[in-house]
Order: C-alpha cells, then structure tokens, then sequence
C-alpha cells in the first residue's frame, strides 16, 4: 500500500501517529518518504496540517518526538535534492537538540552528489558544534561499513573535518568496521591492516589504540570474532609496534565490557613497567 499510494496510507492510518508512534506511527514515514518524491508540496502541507493539529506532540520531558523526527528526515531527503534553501530553513526551524537526530536518519550514501554536498553544509551550519563530531563519525563509519574507505574521505573532506573531529570519525569507524566484520567472519591481518592503513591518515599516532579498543569491542557482540583470535591479532600489532597503545587499549576496552580476569595473561607482556603495574592492581 505503502508503494502503490503513500498518500492513502498516510491519510488511513494517520491515527497511528499519536496512538502508535513506535510502530505503525513510525513506519508511516517511509509513505512520508515516497509522497515527498511523487508530490513534495502536497507532502509538505499534509505534514505541516499535522503537525499544526498535535499530532506529533511529545509526551515526554524533553518534549522530543522520534516519530516527528522520522517524517522530519523523511521530507528532508526530498527537499534536500529539489531545493537545498528550503530543507535548511525547515532544519533550521526545528530546536538545535532535534537536527543532528533529523539529519542522522536521511541515508546519506543514497543521496546525489549535489544533495550530499547540501547535507553537509546543512551539518556545518545547522547543528551544534559540540554534536558535530559525533554526526560526522556516524555518517563516515556508515560510508565506511563495507571497507571502502574512499567515500569516509570524501564526505570527511567535503565538511572539512578538522583533526580532533577526524579522531571521533576514526575510532567510531574502526568500531563500526570491525563489528561489521565479525559479524562476517571477516576480521583477519589484511582487513586489519586496510583499516589500521586508513587510520593513520585520520588520526596519526592513534592507530594503534584505536586497534586495540576495536577489536575488544568487537568481541562483545554477538558475531564470530571471538576472544583468542582477537587477543591473538592485538598482540600482533603490539609485538609490531614501540609503544603499548594497542594492548593496553584491548585490556581496557575488553575488561570494562567483559571479565577483566581474560585479560591476565596479557599482562606480561605490557613493556612499560609503570603502565603494567597499574593494570595489573586494576585488573588482578
């Protein structure tokens, strides 16, 4: 239904919004979506009459509605492709707590080129600047998700990531890429080393704790990257390398998620004596 005529669907189930928001009220935007593109005025207005009529009212605290924002980003998409001035003054009038979450639910690598380039001014300019580094570490690690690290870059360029905002899009995306290969059997040297070979362009001298932190994380969901083989590749990376970045980030990460007493066996293997003896009070 919601394919042939959103604006049926929209109009029959509207009721839905207020009294379903977490499930039929929120899938509703996908009609919201598809209306956007047949008949982005038509849309628009039906929106706007909604929300005017209180339909989308939050009933909590912060006064903050997920589904609004849903039919927010769902309108957005349109508008962002046809006319780049109109979804800046829409983004602009909502609170600034709402357009990162608004902006965070358009799927950013379906976008045109031209619209992607808007969206990323709509980020720069409209959102917070202390939210900024985390959208552009969600959007970067999305882009990222299937290894090709070439589209990060590109969004990364285009908002001119600065070198602190680079950090939170690198360690995020290393997370993100991780998990995803777990998920896949997929974690091994090379796909490491295409990752670590990225980080070090993104966040130079970091490489190696934000490995370590990664593949811990990676080890608590529920994939097939499992605790030995994930133990056994940090100690590559640390045995590789000068410093102790790489395994004392594992220990951290994998102990504060899981039984820190996994984690002794590493120990030893900390050089700095400091470093090792403070773990080892901490975690023994």
């Amino acid at each position: 239904m919601i394919e042939k005529d959103p604006q049926y669907a929209l109009e029959r189930f509207a009721d839905k919004i207020k009294t379903d928001p977490d499930d039929i009220g929120s899938q509703l935007s996908s009609a919201m979506r598809a209306w956007a593109q047949k008949d982005l005025g038509a849309a628009t207005a039906w929106l706007d009459r909604k929300i005017a009529a209180g339909d989308f009212d939050s009933k909590t605290l912060d006064g903050q509605s997920d589904v609004r924002e849903e039919f927010e980003a769902a309108l957005l998409g349109s508008l962002i492709e046809k006319n780049p001035a109109a979804a800046f003054a829409r983004l602009g009038a909502l609170p600034e707590g709402q357009r990162r979450n608004v902006l965070e639910y358009l799927p950013f690598g379906e976008l045109s080129s031209e619209a992607q380039k808007s969206y990323a001014d709509l980020l720069r300019q409209l959102v917070p600047a202390d939210e900024r580094a985390g959208s552009f570490a969600h959007l970067a690690s999305e882009l990222a998700i299937d290894g090709d690290y070439s589209k990060a870059d590109q969004f990364l360029s285009s908002v001119g990531a600065g070198p602190d905002e680079r950090v939170a899009v690198a360690r995020q995306t290393a997370e993100s890429v991780v998990a995803a290969l777990g998920r896949k059997g997929g974690v091994n040297r090379q796909s490491i080393d295409e990752l670590r070979s990225w980080l070090t362009k993104q966040a130079p001298g970091k490489e190696d704790e934000l490995t370590g932190r990664a593949l811990a994380e990676a080890t608590q969901h529920l994939g097939k990257l499992k605790y030995d083989e994930a133990a056994k590749l940090v100690l590559h990376y640390h045995k590789a390398s000068k410093n102790d970045d790489a395994l004392s980030s594992f220990i951290r990460s994998f102990s504060r998620r899981s039984n820190p007493e996994r984690v002794n066996s590493l120990l030893p293997q900390i050089r700095d004596p400091e470093l090792r003896g403070r773990l080892e009070r901490r975690y023994q």
